[in-house]
């Protein structure tokens, strides 16, 4: 808005003649003066594909997270009865880490959660408490080494 009141001034509008509204304020305009009367509700209104005005500002809030963060998934199927990996961990970063750097980095990660859960299986703790101490675990590593803040999704699978 102070740019399009420059743009009047510089093209010969009087000062007295420029206002700077806001969001819904409603103007009075005649020949002789310039005033706010008024002011109506006048929210912004967001547009998710055929919705409008059903986005919740939580949903744009994550949205501008993925897109400046990005997101990391990690998946683990776990033994139950013996509370040891039954396969290799996977893990899948999204958004924030070049291909090159990322293999490496999920790599040695792997490693470091495996002793995660050794600890998890020694402290005899449940599936929530596993999932919950390697997303913190992940969100430690990664903002150490990336200093980046990825949404992390973590599912322990039990077999």
């Amino acid at each position: 808005m102070v740019a399009h009141c420059r743009v009047a001034h510089e093209t010969g509008v009087k000062s007295e003649n420029i206002m700077i509204a806001e969001n819904g304020n409603v103007v009075f305009v005649n020949d002789k003066k310039m005033e706010v009367i008024d002011r109506v509700p006048a929210n912004p209104v967001m547009i998710d594909g055929k919705n409008v005005g059903d986005v919740e500002f939580s949903v744009i809030d994550e949205r501008r997270k993925l897109s400046k963060e990005g997101v990391v998934n990690a998946v683990f199927l776990i033994d139950r009865r013996r509370k040891e990996l039954i396969t290799e961990p996977s893990i899948e970063t999204k958004g924030f880490l070049s291909d090159k750097f990322s293999a490496k980095f999920i790599s040695e990660t792997k490693n470091e959660v495996k002793k995660v859960i050794q600890k998890w299986a020694s402290d005899k703790g449940s599936r929530k408490d596993l999932e919950r101490d390697i997303r913190s675990f992940l969100a430690g590593i990664i903002l150490r080494e990336t200093h980046r803040n990825p949404i992390i999704f973590v599912s322990v699978l039990e077999a």
